[in-house]
């Protein structure tokens, strides 16, 4: 963990990234739709960045939207998504998770 990150934090460890990438699947699969490999070439570089590297007042951006699944699977592994993610793709089943999500 970074100095300077908070208690409480959720470290990254091979389990964490594991579960994440099978989630991430899971996701995409219950969805019937999405950008896997986008996603999954995305998925550790997000992990690492947000477990390991930001601190508590840093700021990121996704510029490569069919990556979007990457980073709410990691927002999930934070424990800030707090929705269920098979609405993942769906307008007619709660919030869209495919277009945009704000904190």
């Amino acid at each position: 963990m970074r100095a300077g990150h908070s208690e409480g934090v959720v470290t990254l460890s091979i389990d964490l990234v594991k579960r994440a990438r099978r989630r991430l699947l899971e996701m995409h699969f219950h969805a019937g739709v999405g950008h896997i490999g986008g996603n999954l070439s995305a998925l550790d570089a997000l992990l690492v960045l947000h477990h390991e590297v930001m601190g508590p007042d840093d700021v990121f951006v996704l510029a490569k939207g069919h990556a979007a699944g990457a980073l709410y699977i990691t927002l999930w592994s934070l424990a800030k998504i707090h929705e269920d993610l098979s609405a993942f793709h769906r307008d007619d089943e709660g919030p869209s998770f495919g277009f945009g999500y704000l904190l």
